[in-house]
């Protein structure tokens, strides 16, 4: 074992590190989750509506980023121009406030994405509604800590407010040492660990060291400096967006095995913080120690799973030369390593895969793609499910980048249970065809769902009377043989008599099908109608219609 010194403290290799993660013995309330620009899967970047989802979702800390206008006021952007996120060009710092409020943001991380109709919000808007339910850091904000701590003072929420640094020690201490109030978050790598014992001389400590790395043999997260960093107050972060901030701790790596992923850095190296792009399945981990796509009894097919008979018989690729793929490196198919997920990538027009798929039992299955893309028309693909099947055609989402993976929804198809055959093909009449697939997700459809819907319509009503109608509609995959559906006034109406349909009961009523009625087909619809009296001038109340089938 080799054995490093540094800081008075012994260093040793990765093999501390290395011990089976166990996701029961972790509860959510071993980690605080940083939310990287909002929750921007849902809602633009740095928007209002992303915070308040992070809200939502009981996220404890929501990192934004801050540029300030030529006027002076503080905004939320990660970019010093407006070009990636909003309609509009041109830089901040050369714009007015009046000017950034006449442009509108576009969806998740921006790009060639649809523009919406929200606006650039402003650093006080975002303290406003936050309004201490979580904490918030002010990324890309050192250069403009004087104004936001005096706008974060005059708000009174310097307890949820943590500072960006991005000098030595020296000056975040002196910035921090002007009111005890102030947290600040400190970046850590191996090249500058040595400002650890630098703070501890200056007796000042930051709220949280944001710790990045390369491999496991690097000083700054070693469990003897782990233990020393908390055991003076501060909070030990981790970033899993990208490779640079963590090697093999990812999102992506987590999006198949969080166990080795974010619980590698709450077990095994102190997390406190993590800052993640996956907000939605790193809760759903904590909360339920799965994730969705893999606690839904989905068959996935992985893209690189792909036939085994070769160029030509098993796939076309345009490019036809060797992948160098992690998995089928001699094949022709484009791979790329996207962040720790490998992806079939640069999808172009005439290109074709076949896969296998086991079916576990006939039905209908809702099929979607794990893809990315760059642009607002990055292309189209069919999934062709051979003779007596219905094959499937989808327009690519634009997810912003090609390194950001989104489930895209593709459509519904009724498999037989076994072995199926099913070739992805691109659709060559779609323009700009440049996207990524990760894998192919079958998903089924739940048959014991409810499967019609029921609806109580009120046709006509005078002083003490009324007629209405009821409408079921099948919106299922099978025939409804017969129905019978239930209903209780609660304004003192009474049913006196209904047409196509048997009556019985007194509130509650019974509806039960006529012989001539009871089946309805997918798609299709049936009624019956009611007469009643009801109280004098008043308004007929439309009650609730209950069933089996009904929803």
């Amino acid at each position: 074992m080799k054995l490093v010194k540094m800081l008075g403290i012994s260093l040793i290799s990765a093999s501390c590190f290395i011990g089976v993660v166990n996701a029961q013995d972790i509860a959510r309330d071993d980690i605080m989750i940083m939310a990287h620009r909002a929750d921007w899967r849902a809602f633009p970047e740095n928007s209002l509506p992303a915070i308040q989802s992070a809200l939502d979702k009981g996220i404890e800390i929501i990192e934004v980023d801050i540029r300030m206008t030529s006027d002076g006021v503080i905004v939320l952007s990660h970019d010093t121009s407006v070009n990636r996120t909003t309609d509009g060009s041109g830089s901040i710092s050369s714009m007015t406030y009046d000017d950034i409020l006449q442009l509108r943001l576009r969806e998740y991380l921006g790009g060639e994405t649809t523009v919406t109709d929200l606006h650039m919000p402003t650093l006080q808007e975002a303290l406003e509604l936050i309004d201490g339910q979580a904490m918030i850091f002010l990324d890309k904000g050192w250069p403009l800590r004087e104004e936001a701590y005096e706008l974060v003072k005059s708000m009174d929420m310097l307890d949820y407010v943590i500072f960006d640094t991005s000098s030595g020690p020296d000056a975040v201490a002196e910035f921090g040492r002007k009111d005890n109030r102030i947290q600040q978050l400190y970046r850590i790598s191996a090249n500058n660990v040595d400002d650890i014992p630098h703070f501890e001389d200056l007796n000042y400590v930051p709220y949280a060291y944001s710790l990045n790395y390369n491999d496991y043999l690097e000083p700054h997260i070693q469990p003897d400096t782990l233990e020393r960093i908390q055991a003076n107050g501060t909070k030990v972060m981790y970033n899993t967006l990208w490779y640079g901030q963590t090697p093999d701790a990812t999102d992506e790596v987590s999006h198949f095995n969080p166990d080795a992923g974010w619980g590698r850095l709450i077990r095994h190296m102190r997390a406190d913080i993590i800052q993640t792009d996956n907000i939605d399945e790193m809760t759903y981990w904590l909360d339920n120690k799965s994730l969705p796509h893999l606690d839904n009894q989905s068959v996935i097919v992985m893209a690189d799973e792909f036939g085994m008979e070769g160029f030509g018989v098993s796939y076309f690729d345009s490019v036809a030369s060797p992948s160098n793929g992690p998995t089928r490196p001699a094949d022709a198919i484009e791979f790329c390593d996207k962040n720790g997920t490998h992806l079939m990538c640069n999808i172009r027009n005439d290109e074709w895969v076949k896969y296998e798929v086991t079916i576990p039992q006939t039905g209908y299955y809702d099929v979607s793609a794990r893809v990315s893309s760059r642009q607002q028309n990055a292309g189209a693909f069919f999934l062709e499910f051979g003779e007596g099947a219905s094959n499937l055609q989808h327009k690519v989402m634009n997810t912003s980048t090609h390194n950001v993976m989104m489930h895209d929804n593709v459509g519904e198809v009724y498999l037989d249970a076994g072995k199926q055959e099913f070739t992805f093909r691109v659709d060559n009449s779609a323009s700009n065809n440049n996207f990524n697939v990760h894998y192919f997700m079958f998903e089924p459809v739940d048959m014991s769902l409810p499967t019609a819907s029921c609806e109580y319509h009120i046709s006509s009503e005078w002083d003490n009377g009324f007629i209405a109608n009821v409408r079921i509609q099948n919106l299922g995959h099978e025939t409804i043989y017969g129905w019978e559906v239930d209903w209780n006034y609660t304004d003192g109406a009474k049913a006196d008599s209904v047409w196509n349909a048997n009556l019985r009961g007194n509130n509650p009523y019974t509806a039960k099908d006529l012989e001539w009625n009871a089946l309805i087909l997918p798609g299709q619809t049936v009624e019956f109608g009611i007469q009643g009296k009801k109280q004098q001038g008043n308004a007929h109340q439309i009650p609730h219609i209950n069933g089996d089938i009904c929803g």
